[in-house]
């Protein structure tokens, strides 16, 4: 008996040893990314992500038609194939063209997407709702109807009350060619059934830079407040904000049963490097606990005060907190050099394998990572070099168990880091033996076209090519991640050899 005990307890130490290993670590660290980081999804103006049945639904403004990209996890968004479900040319001429904001909705059991649309003149912009043929939302769709008519229209969303009444918020522009925002009722998800109300025009001087404008609108609630947040001034000014609306009354319809804020509540941040942070939506974490916010915003190579309408703009998110009166506090943007962790119940996407791989800058596809001088010797500097298969040019990654990888040349055996561990933009990176902290500990972030951003876990910053040249013998340093389109000196391809 007292032999049986005795086996039982060394098989009860064997299980915890193999569960919890050495100093209380665990023996078999994530196999996942448990953190990201902004921008999530390059190029991607007008984000809406929603969260439903397991995975995540971006849309985008692509111009041509409607795509919607789906995830288990929030940074798989960067690398999943876009499911295009409607195309304006095959549709019809009169909503060909311009197709902006679309937004993804369910409604009584069924998918809609509700998007801008006009016949190549963007003054003909109006809004459009199409219906899935399926209870698949990456399934095909048919054409509902068109929901508004005349002036300019632009950003439709939804806001439906709990009595199940429906409601198109949407922006207009008014008899001065001022865009405002208004709401109008509807009869079914595809049908206005009253003339549009105007729930807020751009007056205050922070709703004006540039232009007058409101636009944008999308429907937050939290712990039964009722919130419509949208976007103000021009989108190519750096002061592109968000506002928000809160009701106080008994009837959406009524102007007067909304209170717009004093001020914007979601705005730049000159030390983040973002600016024009607006067009946002909300989602849900996996475990429905948070409630975040995506928007777009665009930065620049050295921080300088950028705004822009085009392609630079990229999809960021970050949790909402909440003020003690209920109401939603947005921070300040996060900076690109900030890591953040995953919404609450996403699994993450999956890390890279382990192996030796050839790391390519995107500028300068001819080259590779590289040892300068093709030395072993401890401290020695990296560069990027015309790549000819040397072994001082091949790279061992390994996941560290912690969201974060070693990067450990192959012809000495040393790990990838800032020289001396220092912090500061543009510090030299270099191949050194193991120092303690985490200098030499980088994530590997995809960014969609095959490459990976590669952030430093201690400063946050990326590994880049000093000057973004493409000329072999360039020394490699650390920067603030500015990148807004692919084939940047801040993105690397990861080549598997071994």
């Amino acid at each position: 008996m007292r032999l049986l005990r005795l086996l039982a307890l060394l098989v009860v130490g064997l299980l915890a040893a193999a569960v919890v290993g050495p100093a209380g670590a665990a023996a078999c660290p994530p196999s996942r990314q448990n953190t990201l980081r902004n921008p999530l999804v390059l190029n991607t103006a007008d984000p809406q992500i929603s969260y439903q049945n397991g995975f995540y639904y971006l849309l985008r403004t692509e111009g041509s038609g409607v795509s919607i990209i789906q995830s288990a996890s929030i940074t798989g968004l960067s690398t999943a194939t876009p499911h295009r479900v409607w195309t304006g040319s095959a549709d019809a001429a009169s909503r060909c063209c311009d197709i902006w904001a679309p937004e993804l909705h369910r409604i009584n059991g069924k998918w809609y997407v509700y998007y801008t649309a006009d016949d190549g003149n963007i003054d003909h912009h109006n809004m459009y709702a199409i219906e899935a043929d399926t209870t698949d939302p990456l399934g095909t769709y048919h054409f509902k109807g068109q929901l508004s008519s005349g002036s300019f229209s632009i950003d439709g969303s939804i806001l439906q009350q709990p009595d199940g009444s429906l409601y198109l918020l949407y922006s207009k522009a008014d008899s001065l060619n001022v865009n405002s925002l208004v709401i109008a009722p509807m009869s079914n998800p595809w049908t206005t059934s009253g003339p549009p109300v105007a729930l807020s025009r751009p007056t205050n001087s922070w709703e004006t830079h540039i232009r007058p404008v409101n636009e944008g609108p999308t429907v937050l609630r939290h712990k039964g407040k009722l919130f419509i947040v949208f976007s103000v001034s021009a989108c190519e000014s750096p002061d592109y904000s968000l506002a928000m609306l809160t009701f106080t009354g008994s009837n959406v319809l009524d102007p007067a049963s909304w209170t717009k804020s004093t001020t914007p509540v979601f705005t730049r941040s000159d030390t983040n490097w973002v600016f024009g942070p607006g067009h946002n939506s909300f989602f849900t974490s996996p475990d429905g606990t948070e409630i975040w916010n995506a928007y777009h915003a665009v930065t620049s190579s050295n921080g300088s005060v950028v705004g822009n309408c085009g392609g630079d703009r990229s999809t960021r998110v970050q949790k909402v907190n909440w003020n003690a009166d209920g109401t939603p506090n947005f921070g300040v943007p996060a900076a690109s050099w900030q890591s953040m962790p995953l919404p609450s119940g996403d699994p993450g996407a999956a890390t890279v394998a382990t192996g030796t791989y050839r790391l390519t800058p995107q500028n300068s596809t001819s080259t590779g990572l590289d040892v300068s001088g093709c030395t072993s010797a401890n401290a020695t500097a990296v560069d990027i070099a015309t790549y000819q298969g040397l072994a001082c040019q091949q790279w061992r990654i390994r996941y560290g168990g912690n969201g974060s990888y070693t990067i450990t040349a192959r012809n000495s055996g040393y790990p990838l880091g800032t020289a001396g561990c220092q912090t500061a933009r543009a510090s030299t990176v270099d191949v050194h033996r193991a120092q303690p902290g985490d200098c030499q500990s980088w994530y590997l972030d995809p960014v969609g076209d095959g490459s990976y951003r590669v952030t430093n876990r201690l400063t946050g910053q990326v590994l880049d090519i000093g000057g973004c040249s493409g000329v072999s013998g360039t020394r490699t340093d650390i920067w603030p991640y500015w990148a807004a389109t692919t084939g940047t000196c801040q993105q690397w391809s990861l080549q598997r050899i071994a």
